[in-house]
C-alpha cells in the first residue's frame, strides 16, 4: 500500500488472493501512518513508519494485532509480514505477504524476503534514474530546437 498524503491513511495499490473472503477482508482493512491511531498500530504502519520489515509471527498473539483480530480471526490468518519500500532513499510504499499458518516467515524466508525487496527497490529507482534521463534528453532536445529556431 502506499500511503495518502493529506489522510495519512494507507490504501492497498494492488492485492491478491485465491480467497474471496480473504480479499475482502484486505479490501475493508483501515491502515494509518499514525502511531497514535489504533489503525497504525500494525504491521504495516509501523513498517511505514520505522522503514524496517515487521514480521507479525502469531496474528493471535501479538498484541500489535488487537484492533484486526476480530475481522482476521474469522479468515484465519497466522501470519504476516510488512516489507517497506523505498523510493529515492524514502519509503513510498509497503508490501504486504500472509500467509495462513503462524510462524509462517522463518530466518531463511525473512532472509529471502528483505534480498527481495532490495532488488525491487535497486529496480524502482533505476526505473526513476531512466525517466529523468529521457525528460533531461527531451529537454534538452527542445532547447537546441529553439536555439536553432533563433537563428543564434
Amino acid at each position: 500500500g502506499r500511503a495518502e498524503a493529506e489522510s495519512g491513511y494507507i490504501k492497498p495499490l494492488a492485492r491478491c488472493s485465491a480467497s474471496p473472503e480473504f480479499a475482502r477482508y484486505l479490501d475493508g482493512l483501515t491502515v494509518h501512518t499514525s502511531e497514535t491511531r489504533a489503525e497504525g498500530q500494525g504491521p504495516r504502519g509501523e513498517a511505514w513508519r520505522e522503514g524496517h520489515p515487521v514480521f507479525i509471527q502469531d496474528f493471535r498473539e501479538d498484541p500489535r494485532m488487537v484492533p484486526w483480530r476480530g475481522s482476521g480471526e474469522a479468515i484465519l490468518w497466522g501470519s504476516c509480514a510488512a516489507l517497506p519500500l523505498r523510493r529515492g532513499g524514502a519509503v513510498s510504499a509497503v508490501l504486504l505477504l500472509y500467509d495462513t499458518q503462524p510462524w509462517a516467515f522463518s530466518h531463511k524466508v525473512r532472509d529471502l524476503l528483505e534480498r527481495m525487496v532490495v532488488d525491487i527497490e535497486f529496480a524502482l529507482d533505476r526505473f526513476d534514474l531512466v525517466a529523468e534521463k529521457e525528460r533531461a534528453a527531451a529537454e534538452l532536445r527542445i532547447a537546441a530546437l529553439a536555439f536553432e529556431a533563433s537563428g543564434a
